[in-house]
């Protein structure tokens, strides 16, 4: 579902470049007495509740055209993941890659007079950190195409706009086609990532109404993935052509032969605890200026 401000306190009042406002968000998810509880135990007498760390395999295939239509056959060689937005409106996205690139393209983006607009989340080293570190990259489609590594929402730095209808290592059909589709093509060379059979990162997708205020929501997939967490995000894999499956879809045998089948060895420990609470502060700077005119 979209998440709509929760939590988030917004200042108003600074004024950017033609009068704009800027916005800046704090998020903070404070420490609940279970919480607490649980810091408090022993390990021994903790019931420690496991989230399954989910898995997709990215299957190599063929470069596409980045022109917002999903052409006859482009994607047939892609995979498939679905973000519920709400029971009536779900966005399909699609995946693969090549010698040179990633290839993503969102669609269903559309839906009367709304618009949400996409972004893809990439930590290429795949530590699965709590936190945002350089290697893990922001990358966001609206009016302007808006990119930074190390952190998100980074709309505007030292008061510079930071975004705009082209950037260097990518690429992607701004605003949203007529049909309500985005396609990304991303440089394996810009986020130091190799096109070896076996190379993992972290990913995850997200689509948000990029409204800049206390109403601005975000959708995930996988569904559990935080915006400032990416150890929430989903562990993906380089595979062979044809390997275009996740394991929230398979069971972890399934999986683990996947992996083998590429010449991967799967990780022995497939789960991470969520009982330890984290923090997280956003103080990020906004503008409406990333949205279409």
């Amino acid at each position: 579902m979209l998440i709509q401000g929760a939590g988030i306190r917004t200042i108003r009042g600074l004024t950017g470049p033609a009068g704009m406002y800027q916005n800046f968000l704090t998020n903070t998810v404070r420490l609940t007495p279970l919480a607490v509880v649980l810091l408090l135990c022993p390990v021994g007498h903790t019931a420690v509740r496991e989230r399954e760390v989910v898995h997709l395999g990215v299957a190599q295939g063929h470069g596409i055209t980045v022109d917002g239509e999903l052409a006859s056959g482009e994607w047939d060689d892609a995979g498939v993941v679905t973000i519920e937005v709400t029971p009536n409106w779900k966005v399909s996205i699609r995946y693969k890659y090549d010698r040179e690139n990633l290839y993503f393209a969102f669609s269903g983006l559309k839906r009367d007079t709304q618009i949400l607009y996409p972004e893809v989340l990439i930590d290429s080293r795949n530590p699965r950190n709590e936190s945002w570190s350089p290697g893990v990259w922001w990358f966001h489609a609206s009016n302007n195409l808006c990119e930074a590594d190390g952190a998100h929402d980074v709309y505007r730095l030292n008061g510079v706009f930071q975004c705009s209808h082209t950037k260097p290592g990518w690429s992607a059909n701004i605003p949203p086609s007529d049909n309500g589709v985005v396609e990304f093509r991303i440089s394996l060379s810009k986020i130091s990532l190799t096109p070896d059979v076996g190379t993992k990162i972290g990913l995850a997708f997200d689509v948000t109404n990029a409204i800049g205020n206390d109403q601005q929501g975000w959708s995930f997939w996988p569904a559990n993935a935080k915006l400032g967490v990416p150890n929430t995000w989903a562990e993906a894999v380089l595979t062979r052509s044809n390997a275009r499956v996740s394991s929230d879809l398979l069971g972890e045998t399934k999986w683990t032969e996947l992996l083998e089948s590429n010449g991967v060895r799967p990780r022995q420990v497939h789960y991470q605890s969520s009982a330890v609470p984290y923090t997280e502060t956003i103080a990020n700077s906004r503008t409406n200026d990333t949205r279409p005119e």
